[in-house]
């Protein structure tokens, strides 16, 4: 009886775990799902075996209620060890997931399909639950977990564009794991998978222990295209990854019984081929050959990361700027991200700098960038330039405070010239030293920048510069020390309009200089300027070349500059004192032209050499100027003398000299100031400028040798002075011109043009020579010239007077030193004195004549009243003579009365007298005579340089008892 109830037993036990189970499994499983989601389980086969706890589900299927597939499961294999119930243990020998294949898919309004099928839970009102109580698991015995063949489709619509991705051939192992005696059973743990771009991702692990946790393995991760990654962040960039694989393997320890322990160690990291475009094009905006990370470690509870080597091989880079003046990089890097995402990031990142988060520090033994390139074009300027060879390699990086690097880098720009450095460097607080080179780096890339603002084109020159920078904040020293060298070389600067050579030099070398900053101050010993040209013209506009460069801006932008100008000039302007001890001209040259003038000037100063010394601009520094030169053919050049460099307002005292110029070169200006042509003569200036607290007292030497002037121009807007005659006035018997012109005046005046002053100044010297020549003579040989413009004669005499004579002595002087002049003699008599002192001659030889006297000169004695009487009745029969008798006698009497009546009679006698106008004339004649003959026959001038003229009427003068004659210059 007993065997049969064991036998029905057995029987019961094996239909129900054959039959009764898997039925009632299936139905509760599919149930249990139905009510729990929204979805829908198929399931094909559920067997169970058991005698030897062997369970598996086949042909598993989950879908949502509208037949969309999420997940799938060739069959769920669960082996358990029977016996190990009995010693309270749960013994897995396998758990087998065979080819599963999952879809997950992220909707639009963020949320996962997986997620999305649970059903909303009300919640069960229930007894507080009792949080004491602790939960004892039982034993758990693990031989192995796999996941095998497993598939992952993964799709996005977060974004605008649809994004998918894939892991085929996904594993998972789980091995060897016993709870309570975890460190002798060797657990392992291994995940793997395919991914769907090619790349293969490998992580193994060795659990060593449980309680607390130990895991040390290793990760690989292989080849993966970075495609992918790009694919999920397309919408938010303006770029495309077009190629470039990335690989990584590390090995790793976690130890929850020592955090600090924790690492992962020998990463290696390598990104290859990389391409990078712009979206809807075909060509690279950057290539990398590529980028490895080596031998890196990380302790994250240390927060410390320690990378051996970082390199980047063969970058290129290439960057735009369109006509706009906008950088394309800018716009390919902007992200696309809404607005309350940035306001979300914004506020996150004010979190995490509000909080108090320590940093990781960062050991970079060696980081390498080889064989770099970046090609800038501009589309703007027009300018392309491309440094290449780019290689950089910097050691011990460390970002921890206080810790220095080395460096050391080198460039090729645009093809030919280099750049190197090396040094050492010291981030926090920030500290530098090192040395700089550039080695003959080509300046006419720079020329369309130049063309931006100015019609200016750089068309050759090269730059080297050798200096050695020391960088150290500090309150007692400046805190940049830069000394070394720059030199420029070759340098042709020419109009961009015309191509006109505008300015050239060979070398600019500043051969040694010292540059401090903050405080600044910059000192140069020494700069060469070497074969240097400048040519500057005046157009037929009066417009000079070198001012009209600058290219018009438009009004607002010229209000922009004007409105930072002041914002600027507002500020406190912190001084910057530059001092040149010395800067050397060598073979020096310049062309002037001047299109503007009738005759066209041009001239050409060569060979200038020199030297200025003590250049400041601070105030105090007396700067020492000398330089010669040659002007021309023949001519000569030199500038000597001395100034304030900082202020030369406060103090100039400078000597410029030109010798032997051809007058012939300044037709133009001639023509243009009086209208004249100079066919031959030679130039010779010394032009003083002499300031002190801006009062300028220019002391100017004009001499002029052979003066020969041309023809006449005639046009209607030149103002023709009588050059001719300045000139004759100002030659002396070798044929020399020579005019002292001092000009005075005030610099700071805001209308002040020295050259302006400088032809007023000689304008109102002609002006003033042909308007009064003696005069103007006579200031230059110290006589008064107002008193030689006249000879002075006794009334009806024509005898020169001794104070007269030496008027003529001094006339004799300067036509003796003035050979192109003559005097010229205009006879003059008085129809008032000259008329009376006739009259009283004619009486005078009446009386001798009548009285009989042998002496002339005792006429006076021989007029009597008797003897007047008889002539004045011998010229008029009437009573005058009794009627003045009596008048008089009612005044005077004795002989006071005889004197008044014998002057009366003189006088009504000497007025019956007849002077005809040929008498007057007569007088006139002889007195010019009287000059003519005293300046041939007693200064022996030449008789054809003293001239007479008409004869006429002297002017009336009644304060005076003289006649003039009047005497005039006159040229040849």
């Amino acid at each position: 009886m007993l065997k049969k109830i064991l036998l029905y037993s057995v029987l019961f036990y094996a239909v129900s775990g054959f039959l009764i189970v898997p039925y009632f499994l299936k139905s509760q499983i599919i149930n249990s799902v139905q009510q729990e989601t929204n979805a829908r389980l198929d399931i094909q086969s559920v067997y169970f075996n058991p005698f030897i706890f062997k369970l598996q589900v086949s042909g598993i299927e989950l879908k949502t209620l509208d037949n969309a597939q999420l997940l799938s499961l060739d069959s769920l294999t669960l082996d358990l060890e029977a016996y190990s119930l009995l010693y309270l243990a749960i013994h897995v020998k396998e758990l087998i997931l065979k080819e599963p294949s999952i879809s997950l898919v992220y909707s639009k309004d963020k949320q996962l399909n997986l997620g999305s099928i649970m059903k909303e839970r009300m919640p069960k009102e229930s007894a507080e639950e009792d949080t004491n109580t602790t939960l004892n698991l039982p034993r758990i015995i693990l031989e192995r977990i796999a996941v095998v063949n497993a598939k992952v489709h993964y799709e996005d619509y977060t974004n605008p564009s649809r994004f998918d991705f894939s892991f085929d051939n996904l594993g998972f192992e789980l091995k060897d794991i016993d709870t309570n005696d975890f460190n002798s059973s060797h657990g392992r743990l291994r995940f793997y998978s395919m991914l769907g771009d090619g790349g293969f991702i490998d992580l193994k692990s060795e659990i060593t222990g449980l309680r607390p946790l130990g895991l040390k393995g290793d990760l690989s991760f292989e080849a993966s295209k970075l495609y992918t990654q790009w694919r999920y962040l397309q919408d938010s960039l303006n770029l495309e990854v077009a190629n470039g694989k990335i690989s990584l393997n590390a090995e790793y320890t976690l130890n929850q019984d020592d955090l600090n322990a924790t690492s992962i160690d020998n990463i290696n990291v390598y990104l290859d081929g990389l391409r990078i475009k712009p979206k809807h094009t075909h060509k690279d905006v950057l290539n990398l050959r590529s980028l490895y990370i080596e031998d890196a470690s990380i302790k994250p509870f240390l927060k410390d990361i320690r990378i051996k080597r970082v390199g980047l091989d063969s970058l290129a880079v290439q960057v735009k700027r369109d006509e706009d003046s906008q950088i394309d990089w800018l716009e390919y890097i902007k992200n696309k991200s809404t607005e309350s995402e940035q306001n979300s990031s914004s506020s996150q990142s004010a979190s995490v700098k509000n909080g108090s988060k320590e940093e990781y520090r960062i050991r970079l033994n060696h980081f390498a960038l080889q064989s770099a390139m970046l090609e800038f074009d501009d589309a703007m300027s027009g300018a392309k330039t491309t440094i290449d060879k780019v290689d950089l390699n910097a050691y011990d990086i460390d970002s921890q405070a206080k810790s220095w690097l080395n460096y050391e880098v080198s460039l090729r720009i645009n093809g030919a010239g280099y750049a190197k450095a090396r040094g050492k460097l010291r981030h926090t607080p920030l500290k530098q030293e090192g040395r700089f080179e550039l080695q003959k780096v080509a300046l006419k890339g720079l020329s369309p920048y130049i063309e931006e603002n100015a019609y200016l084109s750089l068309d050759d020159g090269y730059l080297s510069v050798k200096l050695n920078t020391k960088y150290d904040k500090s309150k007692y020293k400046p805190d940049l020390y830069v000394d070394g060298s720059v030199k420029m070389e070759e340098v042709f600067l020419s109009d961009s309009r015309d191509g006109a050579s505008l300015v050239s030099f060979s070398e600019i070398g500043l051969n040694s200089f010292t540059l401090e900053m903050f405080p600044n101050r910059l000192y140069i010993d020494e700069v060469d300027i070497n074969s240097f040209f400048v040519n500057a013209v005046i157009d037929e506009n009066k417009s000079m070349n070198l001012s009209s460069l600058l290219k018009n801006k438009s009004s607002e932008a010229s209000e922009k500059k004007a409105e930072k100008k002041k914002a600027k000039s507002d500020e406190k302007k912190e001084d910057f004192p530059v001092k040149i001890a010395k800067v050397n001209v060598a073979m020096g040259s310049a062309k002037f032209a001047d299109l503007s003038l009738p005759i066209r000037f041009s001239t050409h100063i060569h060979d200038l050499n020199g030297a200025v010394y003590s250049v400041s601009n601070a105030g105090g520094e007396t700067s020492t100027v000398n330089i010669n030169g040659e002007v021309d053919r023949y001519g000569a050049v030199s500038l000597k003398g001395s100034l304030n460099s900082g202020n030369p307002k406060a103090y100039t005292d400078l000597k410029l000299n030109f010798k032997n110029l051809e007058l012939n070169s300044l037709s133009g200006y001639s023509a243009s100031f009086a209208g004249y042509k100079i066919d031959e003569g030679k130039l010779y200036l010394d032009l003083g400028y002499h300031i002190v607290d801006s009062k300028l007292k220019g002391q100017n030497s004009i001499v002029m040798k052979k003066i020969k002037l041309g023809d006449t121009i005639e046009d209607e807007n030149i103002s023709r002075l009588p050059l001719g005659f300045v000139i004759a006035l100002l030659e002396d018997s070798e044929g020399i011109v020579d005019i002292d012109m001092p000009v005075e005046g005030n610099v700071d005046e805001p209308d002040f043009k020295y050259g302006a002053l400088v032809w007023k100044t000689l304008g109102n010297l002609i002006v003033k020579a042909v308007a009064s020549p003696f005069k103007f003579l006579g200031s230059m040989m110290g006589i008064d010239g107002e008193q030689l413009e006249y000879a002075e004669f006794e009334a009806g005499e024509s005898l020169i007077l001794a104070p007269e004579m030496e008027k003529l002595d001094n006339i004799a002087k300067m036509l003796e030193k003035r050979p192109k002049i003559s005097l010229n003699i205009g006879g003059r008599y008085d129809t008032g004195k000259d008329i009376a002192a006739l009259q009283r001659q004619k009486l005078i030889d009446l009386v001798v004549l009548k009285s009989g006297i042998k002496n002339r000169d005792d006429h006076e004695s021989a007029m009597s009243v008797d003897l007047l009487e008889g002539i004045y009745q011998d010229f008029r029969d009437d009573k005058r003579p009794q009627t003045i008798s009596k008048e008089l006698a009612k005044k005077y009497k004795g002989d006071s009365y005889k004197a008044e009546y014998l002057k009366a009679l003189v006088q009504e006698c000497s007025s019956l007298q007849q002077v005809p106008d040929a008498e007057l004339e007569a007088l006139a004649k002889s007195r010019a005579q009287s000059i003519h003959t005293y300046l041939v026959n007693i200064k022996s001038i030449g008789q054809e340089r003293v001239l007479m003229s008409e004869i006429g009427r002297a002017e009336m003068q009644e304060d005076s008892k003289w006649v003039k004659t009047k005497l005039e210059i006159e040229v040849k």
